[in-house]
């Protein structure tokens, strides 16, 4: 065969494909739809339900166990607290410097008084205690005291 030959043999293949395909897409965007019965809907209307029958309860003089007399007016005399004053909590210096992170891991780089440490949470050096942290700030507890220290 020569060249032109084989040339017009492949053109109408060709044309012959997508005339295939372009019927087969007709034919499913052209498919009747079935049309959808209407439904009557109702107004909801809740059950109407009897009134509950309250019972209130009567405060017994008499311990039922003991047998024994029940008083509450005994013993309602308040005692004073005592007022103290607070001594307030001096931090020691403490800076942030950045923190250390792997797989589950996660340590923070902490300056306590000019000594440098590597801590995750819930560790404890020189009274500190680092309770949380992130990339910017950390929170520590120091003598019941709570303080977040930025980076």
């Amino acid at each position: 065969m020569k060249k032109k030959q084989k040339t017009y043999i492949l053109l109408v293949i060709v044309i012959i494909v997508w005339s295939v395909v372009g019927i087969q897409f007709f034919r499913y965007s052209h498919q009747y739809e079935e049309e959808i019965p209407e439904i009557n809907y109702q107004k909801f209307q809740p059950n109407i339900t009897a009134k509950k029958e309250t019972y209130k309860v009567s405060i017994h003089e008499r311990d039922p166990f003991l047998g024994t007399l029940h008083n509450s007016a005994k013993n309602k005399t308040k005692k004073k607290k005592k007022t103290t004053q607070k001594v307030p909590v001096v931090f020691p210096n403490i800076q942030y410097k950045g923190m250390i992170s792997s797989n589950d891991n996660t340590s923070f780089i902490i300056t306590i008084n000019g000594k440098q440490y590597i801590m995750r949470t819930r560790v404890k050096k020189d009274d500190v205690e680092l309770i949380s942290g992130t990339k910017k700030e950390i929170k520590v507890l120091y003598k019941g005291k709570y303080k977040t220290i930025k980076k």
